[in-house]
């Protein structure tokens, strides 16, 4: 089951989390339970607010606070856009998203949090600080 990544804007109803669904998520559902976390839903999605890369709590690692996630199952944070250049994060990001991105062979520093665009894998930037915008994209494999 793989929902990450989605519109979704409810929670995950709970009796899909409860004590007869432990084997969900190849088992992580119970794992997370009987790790201690307050909701074994989060091994599905992440919650409002939180992400993490693979949109869901595992026992080996959690859901970061993030304020820009609106939806369940957030891979990604823009809590960190840089504030110079943020027409171009907005339009790499949209290419990365609807590219499928997170498929790509080389996907290095895409939307990662503190990674500046002049950092992802393929964008040549004018400058450092993007003053001037990216002077190349690269995405040959």
């Amino acid at each position: 089951l793989v929902l990450v990544d989605n519109d979704i804007t409810s929670p995950v109803p709970e009796e899909l989390c409860d004590n007869d669904h432990n084997g969900w998520m190849s088992g992580m559902v119970g794992q997370v339970r009987d790790g201690g976390a307050s909701n074994a839903c989060d091994a599905i999605l992440c919650p409002l607010g939180s992400y993490n890369k693979d949109g869901r709590l595992s026992v080996a690692r959690g859901c970061d606070d993030c304020t820009s996630c609106t939806t369940f199952g957030c891979t990604s944070c823009m809590d960190d856009t840089p504030t110079t250049g943020d027409k171009v994060y907005e339009i790499l990001n949209e290419l990365f998203t609807e590219t499928s991105g997170r498929t790509w062979y080389n996907n290095d520093n895409w939307l990662a949090v503190g990674k500046g665009i002049c950092e992802y894998y393929g964008v040549t930037c004018k400058n450092e600080n993007l003053d001037d915008g990216v002077s190349e994209l690269n995405l040959a494999s």
